[in-house]
């Protein structure tokens, strides 16, 4: 029998009701034999320091030993003033920290969901369109490559 897919889920909104926490708690529910979603709360990652990349944080360490371990990264979030929240930007910012030692590029594949229908709801028909837009930059600079899974999700091959 083949190894299980072990997927890393990382909600971009620290809000305990937020409807992201909420579909990717379901989607650690409901996914299929052959692959597990573990999840990452965001909550008490400190702001980045470079001054502290060599030795950082221990909420930093256990993210990336967790990116790294992954063979998936999923991840769910809402779209702030037209951009990435601020703490979604903060963890990929230190897990590709410091320089030649980014743990995304240890990940298999870099995902996120293309239709978020709590943010598409709350935010009217452009919500979640730009943040998808902003992200493949943000990923793209932390050494992945864009790419296109089964059209439900928006994915990024490492390089």
């Amino acid at each position: 029998m083949s190894k299980p897919i072990r997927i890393l889920g990382i909600a971009g909104s620290l809000r305990q009701k937020s409807y992201n926490r909420a579909a990717l708690r379901a989607a650690a529910e409901l996914v299929p034999d052959g692959a597990s979603i573990e999840i990452f709360e965001l909550d008490g990652l400190p702001g980045f320091n470079e001054d502290e990349e060599q030795q950082p944080p221990a909420k930093v360490v256990e993210l990336k030993k967790r990116v790294r371990e992954a063979d998936a990264i999923l991840l769910v979030t809402p779209e702030y003033n037209y951009s990435v929240p601020g703490v979604l930007k903060n963890a990929i910012d230190w897990a590709s920290r410091p320089y030649g030692d980014s743990a995304w590029n240890r990940a298999g594949l870099l995902c996120h969901p293309v239709h978020r229908r709590g943010t598409l709801e709350r935010a009217g028909r452009q919500g979640g369109s730009r943040v998808r837009y902003l992200q493949d930059g943000i990923i793209s600079g932390g050494g992945l490559r864009r790419g296109h899974l089964s059209g439900a999700l928006h994915c990024a091959q490492r390089t």
